[in-house]
């Protein structure tokens, strides 16, 4: 539906089960598209990354990369975990590569364990996600094209989210016309808290540093 964007890939954090009897534990998985690596410039520690065909849409393959953090604290860092399996959620999943020290994809809160395709997580209850819109758990993220500026960009989101919107009615899951609903798609930064739905405490922050910097040039005045 967009024609702005060059670069399109969804990103969903879950808490859930890894592990199994007495090393089973809750903790956060991300669920990525197989081009954030790339997004990111990352490079494996180990192994590879999955692909695009492991990615592919109905249910996608059950591999998995481990974050550097869990590689080195259930593993011992060492290069024989390739090829093993893990237990996650209900689910087995085939480890294939180590994502390198740091790498979070866009999870601003507890960081992952352990990355895996997202179409598998889409996939698990059934293919039947494919035909629906009712997705609210997924977040989408995406690259301008060079030369769009942010304005052309919102027009461009939300004339895709009033399509997206129609299409939906037609399946006959929505009453209000995209026009009554006054659809609208805005782009913002991947940090939320630039953003134009930041929280209080960013607003604070942000308000603190501007003050801060006040007080600043009033002292570099007085030298």
């Amino acid at each position: 539906f967009t024609t702005k964007f060059d670069v399109l890939t969804a990103f969903a954090e879950r808490s859930v089960a890894i592990g199994t009897g007495d090393h089973s534990r809750e903790a956060n998985v991300g669920a990525i598209s197989a081009n954030t690596f790339g997004l990111f410039n990352a490079r494996p520690v180990i192994g590879r990354f999955f692909t695009a065909d492991e990615d592919h849409p109905p249910t996608g393959t059950p591999v998995v990369v481990l974050t550097h953090q869990l590689w080195q604290s259930d593993s011992g860092g060492t290069n024989d975990v390739l090829g093993k399996t893990m237990r996650i959620d209900k689910g087995t999943f085939t480890i294939i590569g180590v994502a390198p020290p740091g790498f979070v994809a866009f999870s601003e809160g507890v960081a992952p364990v352990a990355f895996v395709p997202v179409t598998v997580i889409a996939g698990s209850p059934g293919p039947g996600y494919l035909t629906r819109y009712n997705w609210s758990w997924l977040e989408i993220f995406t690259h301008r094209k060079p030369g769009v500026t942010l304005a052309e960009a919102n027009a461009d989101l939300s004339n895709a989210f009033r399509l997206s919107w129609d299409a939906e009615r037609e399946l006959g899951e929505l009453r209000t016309t995209s026009e009554a609903a006054k659809t609208r798609g805005e782009a913002a930064p991947v940090l939320q808290a630039r953003g134009p739905d930041a929280g209080p405490d960013a607003k604070v922050v942000v308000w603190v540093a501007g003050v801060a910097v006040i007080v600043l040039l009033i002292a570099c005045a007085n030298v």
